[in-house]
């Protein structure tokens, strides 16, 4: 029996290699004790030369809320009380039923040291090879080692339900070991028990102790200055992300996808002139920084690139360009850059109408006008004079500081009246003409003065046609 006994705890012993946790998360027990049956029922007679010994082992799987199902079984020898049992006898009995922790988390902690618990079972029971029904009640106490193991002691109390049975009751005292089996508790389901986890209400990895590396940098997020974007693991980066690899971090780095300088916050200068490229407006020349990082050449204060002359000092109203004569216009497009002049004239000052000129040009206005010629009885003109009115329409141009004086004449035949007005309107159409060429027309006074002005007889066809005229003057 003793053999027996020793092998059974032997085998326990090696069950408990390993285990740890409890409960839920350890829902199996292992256990094996060595049990004192007692059959005297007395108080004078309860002592342990009167007790019968046994082997017990047992097994339970956790249900819910500190509710387990069990099982056990006893094998041993039944021998005292003398009066009960002249010879010795082998007994066993099986028994199934439920058990009640204490330490459930309700009552008391779950890692509770001391377990209580009570249990109520029922199975068979043989003696001396006749079997019976048994039922027991019982409580007792888990004094937990670690996670894994503890003393138990427990004691029961059994009824046989056999009336051939001579004493139908006895009680059980056991003193054992307890194992629990499972894989322990995981707060986080991280396949890493709690006690073994250095972050058990986060899930994480085994190679951080249970910690998380949420950007899977290979740096726990303890350590990661940031946890949520992968990075260098190396100092000074601490799990930050370096993307353009100019040794800034990007959350210090104002252009984190080009690389650049610590001086520019880690944004580039290709040209070198101290301006960063992003407020650069000219990144690839160097420039000064009150025009934004763009050259400027000639020193006006405008940027080459607004600049219409980026070598020769001038001013914005020029875009630039200078003015020498100060005309109001730029020397490029000045004809005459060192005189003042005029826009109509490409920068070039207007003639001057010397009395020598003023006999030249009336000289030239009275041989175009001369060829000035109308439709009979009308003011049309005809278009054979069209050239010679834009002869005129030149000289005019030429002298845009003179006013002038178109006359329209006639003969003396017809109505005094209707030829004043007919020279009228020829005096008109030939300045809608000059006018209509571009002429201002503040400048041209036309005047009819019918028959009033003959230059010659009217007694001849030949005076007479002389007289049928336009003249063109300069106003006095």
């Amino acid at each position: 029996m003793r053999k027996i006994n020793f092998l059974l705890l032997f085998v326990a012993l090696i069950l408990s290699n390993g285990l740890s946790a409890q409960n839920q998360y350890y829902p199996w027990t292992v256990g094996f004790s060595y049990a004192g049956v007692d059959y005297t029922h007395s108080r004078e007679n309860f002592t342990l030369k009167n007790m019968n010994s046994a082997a017990q082992i047992n097994a339970g799987r956790h249900i819910m809320y500190g509710a387990s199902a069990i099982a056990s079984a006893h094998l041993g020898t039944l021998r005292k009380p003398d009066y009960r049992f002249r010879n010795s006898v082998q007994f066993w009995n099986l028994m199934v039923g439920g058990q009640y922790s204490f330490a459930n988390g309700y009552i008391l902690p779950e890692d509770f040291v001391v377990e209580p618990y009570v249990m109520l079972t029922g199975g068979l029971h043989n003696e001396d090879k006749i079997t019976m029904p048994v039922g027991n009640l019982g409580f007792g106490f888990n004094f937990w080692l670690n996670d894994a193991m503890a003393i138990n002691t427990q004691a029961t109390f059994n009824r046989i339900f056999d009336k051939s049975a001579g004493l139908r009751s006895y009680d059980v005292y056991s003193v054992g070991l307890r194992w629990r089996l499972g894989s322990g508790k995981d707060t986080d389901k991280d396949g890493i028990t709690d006690k073994e986890d250095k972050c058990p209400e986060v899930y994480g990895l085994p190679a951080f102790m249970g910690c998380p590396d949420s950007d899977g940098d290979g740096l726990e997020d303890a350590k990661d200055a940031c946890p949520n974007e992968s990075g260098k693991i190396i100092a000074p980066f601490n799990g930050c992300p370096d993307s353009d690899n100019d040794g800034i971090l990007d959350k210090e780095d104002t252009c984190p996808n080009e690389a650049g300088t610590p001086e520019m916050r880690g944004c580039p200068d290709k040209d070198g002139d101290g301006i960063a490229d992003k407020d650069d407006s000219c990144p690839a020349l160097a420039g000064t920084k009150a025009l934004n990082g763009c050259p400027d050449s000639d020193g006006d204060g405008i940027a080459d690139k607004d600049d219409s002359c980026p070598m020769q000092k001038g001013t914005s109203a020029f875009r630039g360009c200078p003015d020498t004569d100060g005309d109001g216009i730029a020397d490029k497009d000045d004809n005459c850059p060192t005189e003042k002049g005029v826009a109509s004239r490409q920068g070039c000052p207007e003639p001057v109408m010397t009395k020598e000129k003023e006999k030249e040009v009336e000289k030239q206005l009275e041989m175009d006008a001369k060829m000035i010629q109308f439709e009979t009885g009308s003011a049309i003109i005809k278009k054979d004079s069209y050239d010679d009115l834009d002869k005129v329409v030149t000289l005019m141009n030429q002298f845009p500081a003179s006013n002038f004086k178109v006359e329209g004449h006639t003969d003396n035949v017809g109505n005094a009246v209707g030829n004043k007005t007919l020279s009228q309107n020829r005096a008109d159409a030939v300045k809608k003409y000059i006018t209509d060429k571009g002429v201002n027309g503040t400048r041209i006074e036309a005047v009819g003065y019918g028959q009033e002005k003959p230059k010659t007889t009217n007694a001849t066809p030949a005076g007479r046609q002389e007289n049928r005229r336009v003249e063109i003057h300069i106003a006095k």
